[in-house]
Order: structure tokens, then C-alpha cells, then sequence
């Protein structure tokens, strides 16, 4: 038997009950049969309130799951991005060393001396390392690091 079926059953009942105590002689079994009636009544609300409530249960379970996919999908997007843009800032600081290196290179005259800062060590160039005499990007070792390495070709 199905909910819907119980419920029309209780109210089937409550129905002939209750045309049964308004043709009943006796006051004493008119009570009775009018009690049993509206209890038939009372069951056919419950019934149907638990229909209710297992529809709404059922809505929520099934609103809780659309919520979920949502915030996954909108997850699974943001870490897509984050992941290329990950992607991009290591191009960029592969970039950023490979022109460092050419600035190294191609600063120097013959004697190995920087023409940019003509060995004075001024303190303020991007090529010194400690006062280091020898032109190198003191940020290219932290930089390798990130980006995995001179070998990594992302």
C-alpha cells in the first residue's frame, strides 16, 4: 500500500463513519463512531504531513547536492585559473632569468668589467651580489627555484 492509497483509505473510512453516527439511534455509539471517524480523520492529516515532510527531505537532500556540484564546479574553475596562472607567472620568471642573462652578458667589455655600472658597486644594481665584482642577477637562484629549474620548459 502506498501513502497516497493509506490516506484515502483513513479518509474512506472517516466518510462511512461518519454518515454511519448521523443514521446511529443511540447517542452512545453516535459518540463512538463519530470519535473513531475524526480519529481516521487525525491519521489521514498525519499521513499526508509525512507524505509532506518526505517531499520536502527529499528537496533538500536534493537542493544540498545542486549546492555542492555548484561550489565544486565553481572550485575545480578557480583552481583551473590559479592553475594557469601558476602557469604563466613561471613563463614570465623563465623569461625574467633568460633576460637577465642576456643583460649579463651583454653588459660587459673585454675585460669582463660592467659597463652599467662601471665596477663601482654602487649598491643600487640588480646585477651585484654583495659588492661582487662578477655581473650576475642576485634574485636567478631563488628564481630557478620556482619556476623548477633551468631544465623546466613551462
Amino acid at each position: 500500500m502506498t501513502i497516497d492509497e493509506a490516506i484515502a483509505q483513513a479518509e474512506r473510512i472517516a466518510e462511512g463513519q461518519e454518515k454511519s453516527a448521523e443514521l446511529s439511534p443511540s447517542n452512545h455509539a453516535k459518540e463512538r463512531i463519530s470519535k473513531s471517524a475524526a480519529e481516521h480523520r487525525q491519521i489521514a492529516a498525519w499521513l499526508r504531513e509525512l507524505k509532506e515532510l518526505r517531499l520536502t527531505v527529499g528537496m533538500i537532500k536534493v537542493e544540498d547536492l545542486k549546492s555542492a556540484l555548484t561550489l565544486l564546479r565553481e572550485y575545480k574553475a578557480e583552481n583551473n585559473e590559479m592553475r594557469e596562472q601558476k602557469e604563466e607567472y613561471k613563463r614570465l620568471l623563465k623569461a625574467a632569468v633568460e633576460d637577465m642573462r642576456w643583460v649579463n652578458e651583454n653588459t660587459q667589455d673585454a675585460d669582463g668589467s660592467c659597463i652599467m655600472r662601471n665596477c663601482e658597486g654602487c649598491g643600487d644594481c640588480p646585477l651585484d651580489i654583495n659588492g661582487d665584482l662578477w655581473c650576475k642577477w642576485k634574485h636567478e637562484a631563488d628564481a630557478l627555484k620556482l619556476i623548477g629549474g633551468e631544465d623546466n620548459d613551462s
